[in-house]
Order: C-alpha cells, then sequence, then structure tokens
C-alpha cells in the first residue's frame, strides 16, 4: 500500500511539473514574435567593357607613337571619350603618327592630340581653325623673364609715342611728345616659344620670339603695332578668363610726372590807342589809333 502511493505520488509531480512548463512555454511563445528571416539581394547593373588605347608613359610634343608606348586597357563602354582609339593596330595601321599635346599615364589617346597617319608635329597642327599664328619679339623684359611658356595666356601691351600738337597750327615748334601704353589684346594663347612647342615644358629661358595664337583680326593688330611701338606680354595666372576694360595709360598716369595737355592758346592781344597829330597849314588835326600788341 505504501509503495502504491509512493508511485503515485511521484507520477503526480511529473505530470504537474510537465503542465507547468509547457504552460511556461506557451505563455512565451505568445509574448514573443517569430522570427521572420529577410533576405536581401543586390543585384549589380552589368557594366559592359571595351578596350580603348592609352598611354603607358609621358607623352610630350613631337613623341612618335609605339607600341612600346601604348597600351590598351578596359573601359566602360557607354563613356567612352570623344576621339578615342579601340587598338593599338586602329592607330598604327596606316603609318606613325606623333604627339602634339602632352598625354599623361592612362590617359586616352584622343585624335585631337595626335597627328594623322605619317604626319609631322609641325607647328600648323596645334592652330585652332580660324585662328593664326604671329609671331613677335620680345626680350628678357617684356618675355617675362623667360617665365612665359607654351600654352600659357597672356595679355599684350602696345606702348608708343605720341605727338601733342599745338592749337595754333602754324606754330609747330610748340608740339610736344608724349609716351602712352594700350591693352591692346587680352587672353591670349601663346603656341611657342623660340622653336619650342612642348606644353610639358618647365624650364624658364629668355627667349627672342613668342608666336601667338590669334583671329585673324588680332593678327592685324598685333603686325601694325610691331611697327609703330613696343610690344610687351603680362603673364595671366592659370584658368583666368576675365576680361578688363582697355584703357590707354599716359606718363599723367605715373608719380609725380605732370600731364602734357594740349594747353597753347591763341596769343594774347594788348588793346591801346595811339594819338597822331596831323598839323596842316591852317590847323592841327588830332587822330586817335589803335596798336595791337602781343
Amino acid at each position: 500500500m505504501l509503495k502504491k502511493s509512493i508511485i503515485i505520488l511521484v507520477l503526480t509531480v511529473l505530470v504537474g511539473g510537465g503542465f507547468v512548463f509547457g504552460a511556461d512555454y506557451w505563455i512565451n511563445a505568445q509574448e514573443k514574435p517569430t522570427a521572420v528571416e529577410t533576405i536581401v539581394k543586390i543585384v549589380k547593373p552589368e557594366i559592359k567593357l571595351k578596350s580603348v588605347v592609352v598611354a603607358n608613359e609621358q607623352l610630350g610634343f613631337g613623341t612618335v607613337l609605339t607600341t612600346q608606348n601604348l597600351t590598351e586597357i578596359s573601359w566602360p563602354q557607354n563613356a567612352l571619350p570623344k576621339g578615342a582609339f579601340f587598338s593599338i593596330d586602329e592607330i598604327l595601321k596606316d603609318g606613325p603618327r606623333v604627339v602634339l599635346r602632352p598625354i599623361e599615364v592612362n590617359e586616352p589617346i584622343l585624335s585631337p592630340k595626335i597627328t594623322g597617319s605619317n604626319e609631322s608635329a609641325s607647328l600648323s597642327k596645334l592652330i585652332a581653325e580660324g585662328h593664326r599664328a604671329v609671331t613677335i619679339r620680345v626680350n628678357d623684359v617684356a618675355g617675362v623673364a623667360g617665365f612665359i611658356l607654351p600654352g600659357d595666356r597672356v595679355d599684350v601691351v602696345l606702348t608708343r609715342n605720341i605727338l601733342i600738337r599745338s592749337n595754333n597750327g602754324s606754330d609747330r615748334g610748340r608740339n610736344s611728345k608724349s609716351s602712352v601704353a594700350d591693352l591692346l589684346l587680352q587672353g591670349v594663347r601663346v603656341l611657342t616659344i623660340d622653336q619650342i612647342a612642348d606644353e610639358r615644358s618647365d624650364k624658364p629661358q629668355v627667349a627672342k620670339a613668342v608666336t601667338l595664337e590669334l583671329n585673324t583680326q588680332d593678327a592685324q593688330k598685333v603686325a601694325l603695332a610691331s611697327s609703330v611701338g613696343e610690344l610687351s606680354l603680362l603673364l595671366r595666372s592659370a584658368g583666368d578668363q576675365t576680361l578688363d576694360q582697355p584703357t590707354t595709360i599716359d606718363l599723367s598716369d605715373l608719380s609725380g610726372v605732370a600731364k602734357l595737355v594740349n594747353q597753347s592758346k591763341a596769343p594774347e592781344m594788348v588793346k591801346s590807342v595811339s594819338q597822331i597829330f596831323v598839323r596842316r597849314p591852317k590847323k592841327v588835326e588830332e587822330y586817335q589809333v589803335p596798336i595791337v600788341a602781343q
């Protein structure tokens, strides 16, 4: 009898404990939502590539393109540079080509920067359409001490002597001379310094001649100006595209120098009267004669 009671008690404890654990699990399951696994799939757009010819070393003006200084790399097909080449054979198939403008490492070879097949790197290839190349003589001062290099932008100043005439056209001895400086051109591109056209050149040198790229009208101005006065160059900062209002500077704008103006006047007339007596046989007559003196 005692044994049976113990068995019943053990079974009761086990069943009761099972109900307790089951109820606790059911309650916890109701309080916490079931975790849902979210899978995010990232879809990358497909990029189509195409071979583009680039330089595998720095290329300067006059460098001949070869298989040694060119290479092909992959380039996004939707962003191909205008004028690019897609194979080395395409560039060299009809003959050698020469570099006209500096090309950096891994920079695409573009048609405006190189000559055509079997063509030399002459100055005429560097001139933009509708422009002319005009060469002017300079010295170490007019040429900004040799610091102007091909590809720079400069202003051109004309210094000349002028004659100030007297108001009295017959009095030439009163004419005087003065000097003026005019801002002739602004933002002009330098093509060459003497015979150097490489824009990568960074060594200052005193030049005797500078070649400028000008339109037809400006080229005529420079040709005329070089015959009537002295031309000087003003070096612009890189990227400066501002245009100043052209003005004429004369000696009056220099400190301590009086302005030379046309101040000559007509001679001042001083009027006076002289009395003249005329004696006649019967009377003496008096006359007043005006006298004009300077």
